[in-house]
């Protein structure tokens, strides 16, 4: 399809158009992706989820960092590396700091401690987790025994906030803007009219929950 596709699109004379109509979600997004490669950008009137958008990624990779008090190497090097990622205070040598740190802690065997456990690993980096762990404890707190989904959603909210900030501009000037961030702000808006008849949830049930939403 995708060939056909480019085939059309090449012709200079243009004596030809072309759409793909099919509720396959799966093959459009292959036909998207295998174009895209070929500098060939086309839209896609059914949108695009906002977990796969960068903001969504980092938005999902965030509260899956720490689970049953274990750091989750994977969401927290997706979180630390994405582009909404600023570090705060560390940010003027933030992206260094995490490949250093990754290299020193998270090679090999999953460390199985909590982020705060590692500074008993090795004497590197000990500003650095704390810095990360006192920006991710809006949330991180709350993990253990269901909780109400406001506290979720705030402590939701706070940690990317303070993730995403930099020495020049706080978290939420970051985050919340474009079409993508009014997006997600909404919906976190949406969701929060709701918190008052939905059930108290577990930190698996609060992710679990968001994702689908996002999807």
């Amino acid at each position: 399809i995708a060939l056909s596709m480019d085939e059309i699109a090449s012709d200079v004379e243009q004596k030809k158009t072309c759409a793909l109509i099919t509720p396959d979600r799966t093959l459009s997004a292959r036909v998207r992706a295998q174009l895209t490669q070929w500098g060939i950008y086309i839209d896609d009137s059914a949108g695009t989820p906002l977990t796969a958008t960068p903001i969504g990624r980092y938005c999902l990779s965030l509260p899956r960092i720490i689970e049953n008090d274990v750091l989750m190497p994977v969401p927290f090097l997706a979180a630390m590396k994405n582009q909404y990622a600023g570090g705060g205070d560390l940010s003027p040598h933030f992206r260094g700091t995490v490949r250093q740190f990754e290299r020193d802690y998270l090679r090999g065997v999953r460390p199985s401690t909590n982020l705060v456990g590692l500074k008993t690993l090795g004497d590197k980096h000990h500003d650095f987790i704390d810095a990360i762990h006192n920006a991710l404890h809006p949330f991180t707190n709350l993990t253990g025994d269901p909780q109400p989904l406001e506290l979720w959603l705030e402590g939701h909210i706070k940690m990317m906030e303070n993730i995403a900030a930099t020495v020049d501009m706080n978290g939420a000037s970051r985050l919340w803007v474009g079409h993508e961030g009014e997006t997600l702000a909404n919906l976190f808006e949406n969701i929060r009219t709701f918190s008052d008849v939905t059930p108290n949830l577990s930190h698996r049930d609060y992710i679990a929950f968001i994702e689908n939403l996002m999807q």
